[in-house]
């Protein structure tokens, strides 16, 4: 796979002082992951996006979109590149209401980081630095 983006805005996910990579220090629920080696944590999570091939539209009883099926493929896709590639694993990776997939990342100063694949092949990436405002954002493909 091929990641055609401006990969300034993956680089928080890859570069080694950023608290998004140092996975010690991400805390958002670490109740489950605490103890997984990060292979182990996107490993569920990549189980977790299969298990969402059998959603259906309404899946949340609030008229929740399902994820299409070549949009869900092109996330588990995704998953597994920056499992490969030793991205930090997310906190949250599930279905989004609008039939997207989401990545999130949230660390002990509440920065954010998102991945939502839109479409296949597609996705669109923005984070927020603690000061509630967004510091990057834009789309990539692959």
């Amino acid at each position: 796979m091929t990641i055609i983006a401006d990969h300034k805005i993956l680089d928080c996910l890859f570069d080694g002082n950023n608290p998004f990579t140092l996975r010690r220090n991400l805390v958002a629920d670490r109740s489950a992951t605490e103890e997984l080696s990060d292979q182990e944590a996107w490993r569920q999570s990549i189980d977790h996006l299969v298990s969402l091939r059998s959603l259906e539209d309404d899946w949340d009883g609030q008229r929740a979109i399902a994820p299409a099926a070549d949009l869900l493929e092109s996330a588990i896709e995704l998953a597994r590149w920056l499992s490969d590639h030793r991205a930090a694993p997310p906190h949250f990776a599930t279905a989004g209401v609008n039939g997207t997939v989401q990545f999130e990342w949230v660390d002990q100063q509440h920065q954010y980081f998102l991945i939502e694949v839109v479409a296949p092949n597609e996705a669109e990436v923005f984070s927020m630095l603690g000061d509630d405002q967004v510091s990057a954002s834009g789309t990539f493909r692959w």
